[in-house]
């Protein structure tokens, strides 16, 4: 029998980073059991424009006070503490863009349909929290399905186009 878990997470939210090793970790402790991870999308803000923005005004105009910077470097800091502890490496202030990550969920789903959905995740975590890449950027898209041994050059076609996006829309609802 195998255990179906949806991973619903945004590509842009570090606690899912978190979420998903944790996952890993758990599903590690009963090698029995057969489990089939599935990704679904989720945008933590579908209002960011496909250019995405500059990371610090949108943590500024997000987090706002001092009370609210004070908030954001608690919960920054324990997100590096708690990631040390699963071998994440996030690297915050190598992040300069915050992406509109709607493309990157597209790159997941035609990953998982090759059985690389979850190193596709992982790349893409890594690409943005440690490497501080936009991975709202279709060149970026391209190199990181490149490092995960999808076709690139198929990615490279299919990202300009509408392909897929009604699906990824649907799975969001």
């Amino acid at each position: 029998m195998t255990l179906v878990i949806e991973m619903v997470s945004d590509l842009v939210c570090p606690w899912c980073w978190l979420g998903k090793r944790r996952m890993d970790e758990a599903i590690k402790l009963v090698p029995e059991l057969d489990v089939e991870l599935i990704f679904r999308p989720f945008e933590l803000d579908p209002t960011i424009p496909a250019a995405g923005v500059d990371y610090k005004a949108h943590m500024k105009e997000k987090f706002g006070s001092d009370a609210g910077k004070d908030r954001a470097n608690t919960m920054r800091q324990a997100l590096i503490d708690y990631g040390h502890a699963e071998g994440i490496p996030y690297n915050f202030d190598k992040i300069t863009r915050r992406p509109n990550s709607f493309n990157a969920h597209r790159l997941v789903r035609w990953a998982q349909g090759q059985q690389k959905g979850a190193l596709a995740k992982e790349a893409l975590f890594k690409a943005y929290f440690s490497d501080g890449r936009d991975i709202g950027e279709t060149d970026v898209l391209v190199d990181i399905a490149r490092e995960i041994d999808l076709d690139s050059s198929i990615v490279a076609e299919l990202l300009p186009t509408d392909a897929d996006v009604d699906n990824v829309r649907q799975e969001e609802a």
